[in-house]
């Protein structure tokens, strides 16, 4: 069961994701379908909730986040691959993209 309370089958793999910054990081973003639970807050997640996408894309504010959220949304089967550098002393990120679609090879 993953943290929020839920369990999930992992679907897809939408995105990797380098922060390349001080703290140099590799995200992987999954599409996922709901099994079952029921959401709950955690310390990492205080608030939890299920909400349409475009209330999504509203409420989250955070330059990363944001942008794996618009990728996972948008997904049409090709993987995309974001490099980026995190400063915590900027409120932006700089970002460099690719897409790879699988069926190219």
């Amino acid at each position: 069961m993953e943290e929020s309370g839920i369990a999930v089958e992992v679907d897809t793999l939408v995105g990797i994701y380098s922060n390349t910054g001080q703290n140099n990081q590799v995200i992987f973003a999954f599409l996922c379908s709901y099994l079952s639970g029921t959401p709950r807050p955690s310390d990492e997640t205080p608030e939890v909730g299920w909400f349409p996408p475009d209330d999504a894309l509203r409420m989250v504010t955070h330059p990363a986040q944001l942008g794996r959220l618009r990728d996972a949304l948008a997904f049409t089967g090709q993987l995309t691959y974001r490099a980026y550098t995190m400063d915590p002393a900027r409120s932006g990120a700089s970002t460099s993209n690719a897409r790879y679609n699988p069926n190219d090879s």
